[in-house]
């Protein structure tokens, strides 16, 4: 039986290999026109030349808006082949829902065609994820395919009554956030960062930290209910030491996610975390530039954010 459930999302973008000479022209026509604008000797002409200018750009803005302008599609008991990649869908109804809601309620914070645009036009639920050479996995990006998939444990509805700090939604909100963001920076290029990685402490290196050997661990009580505690200066949780990749995908899951408070109080003691937020919303603002996000909550989450 295969079910497919396609969310009214709030997102809408893109065809990346359109997407460079679609910028391109975009560019160079606007150029014209601002070269247009300071060669005009009239004030006459410059009011009307910057009116033609914005109505120009606002107008190629919609264009680019509409081409994402699509639902995004929660695909459910339905096997996709995809490389390197293998599962079941033997879950139960009563945990894919629970899981299934509240990824619907975190797709529609952004605003629509942001995912879309981030190439995660497909969220597939699995159950085992496995990737080769990896093993057991809780989810996947995967924007060359357009896809996020995500992996619904076996009684996972009564592991989140049972040990909400592990298992409940606030924490388990964090992971598509965490995935969205791995697909965003595929898509915008964001392989590597010397301004990122210039934040760093001079002595790190990733993938030399050694889980449960932060002094932190056993002093800091939030430790129990999140995986965003600082175990180190400049890292939001154990994970986002691992890999540049994973650094950036936790840190744009804590500012999303429902666990933001907790980033917050790292924010407050940690200037480098805080560098590294400030960074990210603005990465994320220039990602989506296009009218009407003010209104989501995607767009009021950066308001609520104390890092500056």
């Amino acid at each position: 039986m295969n079910d497919l459930f396609v969310i009214p999302l709030r997102c809408c973008l893109e065809n990346i290999q359109r997407k460079s000479m679609r910028i391109n022209v975009k560019l160079i026509l606007s150029l014209l026109f601002v070269f247009t604008f300071l060669s005009s000797c009239s004030t006459e002409k410059k009011d009307k030349n910057t009116s033609d200018l914005l109505l120009f750009l606002l107008s190629q803005d919609r264009v680019e808006v509409e081409n994402y302008d699509r639902d995004v599609q929660i695909i459910t008991h339905t096997m996709v082949s995809s490389p390197y990649v293998s599962y079941d869908t033997n879950y139960s109804d009563e945990d894919l829902n629970y899981y299934k809601d509240l990824v619907t309620a975190e797709i529609a914070r952004y605003p629509r065609g942001y995912f879309i645009k981030a190439r995660a036009e497909k969220i597939i639920f699995t159950r085992n994820l496995q990737i080769e050479t990896i093993g057991f996995a809780g989810a996947l990006s995967r924007p060359e395919e357009n896809i996020i998939f995500l992996d619904v444990l076996d009684g996972l509805k009564a592991l989140a009554m049972a040990y909400p700090g592990a298992y409940g939604e606030s924490r388990l909100s964090n992971i598509i956030h965490h995935e969205l963001t791995h697909s965003v920076d595929a898509t915008m290029g964001y392989w590597w960062d010397p301004k990122w990685e210039s934040l760093n402490p001079p002595s790190f290196q990733y993938g030399s930290y050694q889980y449960g050997s932060s002094p932190r661990f056993s002093t800091n009580p939030n430790v129990l209910f999140t995986k965003f505690w600082n175990p180190i200066d400049g890292f939001v949780s154990e994970y986002a030491t691992s890999s540049y990749a994973e650094d950036r995908a936790d840190v744009g899951g804590a500012i999303q996610g429902r666990h933001f408070s907790y980033l917050n109080e790292i924010c407050a003691v940690d200037s480098i975390v805080a560098a590294k937020v400030r960074l990210t919303i603005d990465e994320m603002n220039r990602f989506w530039l296009y009218p009407g996000a003010e209104n989501t909550a995607w767009k009021r989450r950066f308001s609520e954010i104390q890092c500056n």
